[in-house]
């Protein structure tokens, strides 16, 4: 494993940012301190998972050769979110991942854990479909819940 990757920190920092909101820390389970990252045909996907659901946030345009590794997310978190560089550099090896940036850090690959245990969903990227409403629904709605509504702005007691 020879690939690199190589994107601007604060993209990568935000990403990293949102997609830690779903990971947590069961003891117990190993999968749910891991940060699966894979980067395929310019699309980078960071996952983690609380043990029941996956949390999954990509980013089309990134540079770098194909890639599927897994970290620890604490440690890794920790030095990424620490980087003043403009750049990240991400150098997967056999045993350890390199990341280049405010210096060269390496950290080790867990050698039981592959991509291959993360699902892989599949999503509508068109999300205006989703929200689209019917506006006689949302007056229906409305009506229906105006007795809820409160009439002033009060605090409740």
């Amino acid at each position: 494993m020879s690939n690199k990757l190589v994107i601007k920190t604060l993209l990568f920092q935000t990403l990293l940012s949102t997609v830690l909101k779903g990971a947590s820390s069961d003891k117990i389970r190993m999968i749910t301190d891991l940060l699966h990252i894979k980067l395929n045909n310019g699309e980078l996907k960071l996952t983690v998972t609380d043990g029941n659901n996956y949390v999954v946030v990509s980013q089309k345009g990134i540079e770098g050769e194909d890639f599927d590794l897994v970290v620890a997310y604490e440690l890794f978190s920790k030095l990424i979110m620490k980087c003043t560089s403009e750049y990240i550099s991400l150098v997967p090896n056999e045993e350890f991942l390199e990341v280049v940036a405010d210096g060269s850090y390496k950290i080790n690959l867990p050698a039981d854990v592959t991509g291959e245990d993360y699902p892989d969903p599949q999503m509508d990227s068109d999300i205006s479909k989703a929200l689209t409403l019917d506006p006689l629904v949302m007056k229906k709605v409305i009506n229906a819940n105006t007795k809820a509504l409160a009439t002033t702005l009060e605090e409740p007691t």
